[in-house]
């Protein structure tokens, strides 16, 4: 089995764009008792809470614990969070601004609110007003036409979905499971964290490759598209039917659906899709017939995706163009000056 590389931070997303609207795992994945402290950053678009993460996650590199860097949902080049787990001790920093705010959970004991809006000016910005307001009436439009065409997408998904031999998939897929040897259970605890591989947004499925780097082995079901899902739930049941220790990956359109699951005891991972899978495959069905209904719910759903695509690409847009008002009043030296009094603190904590 081979050793993970812990110099090599794994890449997650904590929130999702789905049918339903945003959904947010940040409560699930930065619960204050799981951690020595949680960092939590504030401060409009632009001012540097991205890059404060980013530097927190090389500089903590060299202290040989494992680094998690947690991706925004709608931009998949900006941090969102950065998790360091050195030994027993555990420490985070978050974006806690909206759509996933978070305030001081536990104030002082654990959770710190670091403001970078101190580092603003207020006046040059008081300027800008108009353009900012416009902005940001702008970009909240598009995501709410954005949402309204992934609502679209579910209400379709749905109809698509409802095929038979129900009974049939369940057998087949705990037939499939069971015959894996790897899967060795008896060890196991329990624990469930939660995770997500992939979001949606102005790149439309964004996937990162963290699976491959943690995985010996992939599997895919190998079903028609009708049954892959079925399938993916139907394991997540049976795992924690039998306790197991893993990661679930919730899909990112849809929560109530399971994308990828990982198993970081035996290191093999469960993915609906993500490029080519390793392994074997592990069960097989003949496709359903597609009825005319059907088809016309695909060609809706395909339709309806590619425009939630382009508004949430116009949202961020929007979102971009915020940035660079809030950057030029940035004075960045109080941010690195925040940093290195964070910093210093952090390492005496893991320490």
């Amino acid at each position: 089995m081979a050793k993970e590389d812990t110099t090599i931070p794994r890449k997650y997303f904590a929130a999702a764009n789905g049918y339903g609207g945003f959904r947010s795992y940040f409560g699930e994945i930065f619960r204050s008792e799981d951690y020595e402290r949680i960092y939590v950053l504030k401060g409009g678009p632009g001012t540097g809470k991205s890059s404060m993460m980013r530097r927190l996650s090389e500089d903590l590199t060299s202290l040989g614990g494992s680094i998690e860097e947690i991706y925004c949902s709608s931009d998949p080049h900006s941090l969102d969070g950065v998790i360091c787990k050195v030994g027993e001790k555990k420490i985070a920093m978050l974006d806690g601004t909206a759509p996933h705010e978070r305030d001081a959970v536990i104030p002082g004991a654990i959770d710190c609110i670091i403001n970078l809006g101190e580092g603003w000016d207020e006046k040059w910005l008081s300027a800008k007003r108009d353009k900012i307001l416009a902005l940001n009436l702008q970009k909240k439009k598009a995501y709410k036409t954005a949402y309204s065409y992934l609502s679209l997408c579910g209400a379709s998904a749905k109809l698509e979905s409802q095929v038979k031999y129900k009974e049939k998939i369940k057998e087949l897929s705990i037939t499939s499971i069971k015959s894996l040897a790897e899967l060795d259970l008896k060890q196991n605890n329990g624990k469930i964290e939660t995770r997500l591989i992939s979001s949606f947004g102005r790149y439309g499925r964004y996937t990162l490759t963290t699976l491959s780097e943690i995985s010996d082995k992939i599997y895919s079901p190998n079903l028609n598209e009708y049954f892959n899902q079925a399938f993916m739930n139907e394991l997540y049941a049976y795992l924690c039917y039998n306790n197991a220790d893993f990661i679930h990956f919730p899909d990112p359109l849809d929560q109530y659906s399971t994308e990828a699951i990982h198993l970081p005891n035996s290191r093999i991972t469960f993915a609906l899709r993500g490029g080519e899978p390793t392994g074997e495959s592990i069960a097989d069905s003949k496709d359903a017939v597609e009825s005319e209904r059907e088809k016309v719910a695909k060609a809706c759903y395909d339709r309806s995706l590619e425009e939630a695509e382009r508004w949430f690409s116009i949202a961020s847009d929007n979102h971009f163009l915020l940035e660079e008002i809030y950057k030029e009043a940035m004075d960045f030296d109080k941010n690195d000056r925040i940093y290195k009094e964070k910093y210093q603190e952090i390492i005496n904590v893991l320490s």
